[in-house]
């Protein structure tokens, strides 16, 4: 969404128009991609965030086993000499990296020939384009209005676009050739197989990776033909599912967290989506062609993962919130980050926390009753949470939820002079 911005910008715009070629590339692939697009992008990249030099770069451009991140903004001559480096969101910031790039232009020292740029190898792996006579499908995602303040950074209309691409063999494969109206069929597998795997997944803040391959079992998805008047026939689309993957995610906290770098970093191991699937379509038999599709997809995150980071938002603490609710809000999170990483000595770590919230002790002697009380009786807790579980394990609950289910038990088995009415 913040690069979204940056590149809207109308100075962005112009300056890039009037000054240079640009190229968007998905670092995921291009990292580690073994041909001579890969080769040049690494040169390139290890100039400017690891500072090589351009002889250093070329000659590490090759190792496709490195660990390291590639993202960036680059000025660069067609050869791979490096002009100008950012990684930022600030179009300001950017626009002074353009300009010092142009400068350091007229001091290049080398420029490759346009007929040795046309002649290079590429891995055909990593050719895309468009299937030829297929269907391509814009896929958008958009988080609902949050329920929970959220940093200003991901209130700015937090969608990402996409694309769900299908071969002319596939579109044909969709519809039997004797379709009647009433019949129900299920999709072909290697469609069902592409939209739960690689499109049934929260984008909205970046490119999160695949579902595991046992993914489609999880979530049928049937078509209904509810007309078939000659050439045209009508479907819909149903589907509902839950996907779950247990993982070890990198998940840095946003830049107003109480939170340090690195203290909620690789901690979440669970992620999910339980997407329902609604679509209408139709479909002319002549020209073997969908003439018309639109598909709706409302899901629920489960827990967190790579790049799905529900749980900052649900971390946020609101100064209009009342003490009670902030304490409450407090409890939560340390029980959290208690359950996540253990300290060595809990009443150090909780006094070292409370202090980064900004306020004194006393101020949160309600959420230190809680925290002392839920880990006090937590075995307790634990079993009752057991026994309430129904077709689920314990091991598998989301740990934010488990953290929300611990202090609100505890405030209904055990604070009596609390109404349940407020605890719920």
């Amino acid at each position: 969404m913040r690069r979204e911005r940056t590149y809207s910008d109308p100075r962005v715009i112009a300056f890039i128009n009037e000054h240079f070629v640009p190229a968007a590339v998905n670092i995921n692939h291009l990292q580690r991609q073994a041909d001579a697009e890969g080769e040049l992008f690494r040169t390139i990249s290890w100039q400017g965030r690891f500072r090589l030099s351009y002889e250093e770069a070329k000659a590490a451009a090759p190792n496709t086993e490195h660990r390291e991140c590639h993202q960036g903004q680059y000025v660069a001559s067609i050869d791979g000499e490096l002009f100008g480096s950012r990684h930022t969101a600030d179009p300001d910031q950017l626009l002074e990296m353009m300009q010092s790039g142009l400068e350091n232009w007229s001091n290049r020292k080398t420029q490759m020939t346009k007929s040795a740029v046309e002649d290079v190898n590429r891995d055909e792996r990593h050719v895309w384009t468009y299937p030829e006579d297929g269907l391509v499908l814009e896929l958008g995602c958009r988080d609902l209005v949050a329920t929970t303040d959220v940093p200003e950074e991901w209130a700015f209309d937090p969608h990402n676009l996409n694309h769900v691409w299908l071969t002319a063999d596939e579109v044909r494969e969709m519809v039997p050739q004797d379709v009647r109206q009433g019949d129900t069929f299920d999709l072909p597998e290697s469609i069902h197989r592409k939209l739960v795997r690689f499109h049934l997944l929260d984008i909205v803040r970046g490119e999160t990776p695949p579902w595991p391959k046992d993914a489609p079992d999880r979530v049928p998805l049937t078509v209904t033909c509810t007309a078939a008047d000659g050439n045209s026939v009508t479907l819909v689309l149903k589907g509902h599912g839950i996907l779950i993957e247990q993982g070890d995610w990198c998940t840095q906290p946003t830049r107003d967290s109480v939170y340090r770098r690195g203290e909620m970093c690789c901690s979440i191991g669970e992620r999910g989506f339980e997407p329902s699937i609604l679509g209408h379509a139709t479909f002319d038999r002549t020209n073997q062609r969908f003439t018309g599709s639109r598909k709706g997809v409302c899901s629920s995150r489960l827990g967190n993962g790579a790049l799905a980071r529900k749980m900052d938002e649900d971390l946020i603490t609101n100064p209009s919130w009342s003490q009670r609710r902030q304490n409450r809000a407090t409890a939560f999170r340390f029980i959290f980050q208690w359950e996540m990483n253990p300290p060595e000595d809990l009443n150090s770590e909780f006094t070292e926390f409370l202090t980064r919230l900004g306020q004194d002790e006393e101020y949160f002697s309600f959420a230190i009753e809680l925290v002392d009380g839920v880990i006090e009786k937590i075995e307790v807790l634990d079993s009752i949470i057991r026994e309430l579980v129904t077709n689920w394990e314990f091991s598998r609950i989301a740990k934010a939820d488990l953290a929300l289910l611990r202090v609100s038990l505890y405030e209904l088995k055990y604070r009596l002079d609390i109404p349940p009415i407020v605890i719920i």
